[in-house]
């Protein structure tokens, strides 16, 4: 389907920010906020990556991750196939941060959508109406999708 399509691209491009920003890239962490990671793991991950400062970023999450599944995840994280070859790195770090804001918009139209069916449904037109001018400018910064 096309919204597991959209969330396994969305998955995999927070993946590769965690992986770039333990290679040492602090782009990352200047182009894209830890809330705008979902999934508490991918989170508690870049809460630790931001602030690492030395060598072995495998050594220190692997130390620092106490929950099972954040260790689950960095193993796949770390031990991932490298990114591509002859690729721009900040480009790439560009697109993966546009794949995770345009997921996370995607996400938001969804909620807002069911939210003014069930404003509707209470009859707080005035409610959904605003619900509706917010679902347009979302609706915009998506290109009309």
């Amino acid at each position: 389907t096309p919204a597991s399509f959209v969330e396994s691209g969305h998955r995999k491009a927070q993946r590769y920010l965690l992986k770039l920003m333990a290679m040492g890239f602090d782009e990352v962490k200047k182009g894209i906020g830890q809330q705008e990671l979902t999934g508490s793991s991918h989170q508690r991950i870049f809460s630790l990556l931001a602030d690492y400062e030395g060598d072995n970023p495998d050594s220190y999450l692997t130390a620092n991750l106490t929950d099972a599944d954040d260790q689950s995840e960095w193993s796949q994280i770390y031990g991932s196939s490298d990114l591509p070859a002859e690729i721009e790195i900040q480009r790439l770090i560009e697109d993966y941060i546009r794949t995770v804001r345009y997921y996370n918009l995607k996400a938001r139209k969804k909620a807002m959508v069911d939210e003014i069916a069930a404003l509707e449904k209470e009859g707080k037109l005035a409610e959904s109406l605003e619900m509706a001018r917010e679902l347009l400018e979302i609706q915009r910064e998506l290109g009309g999708k």
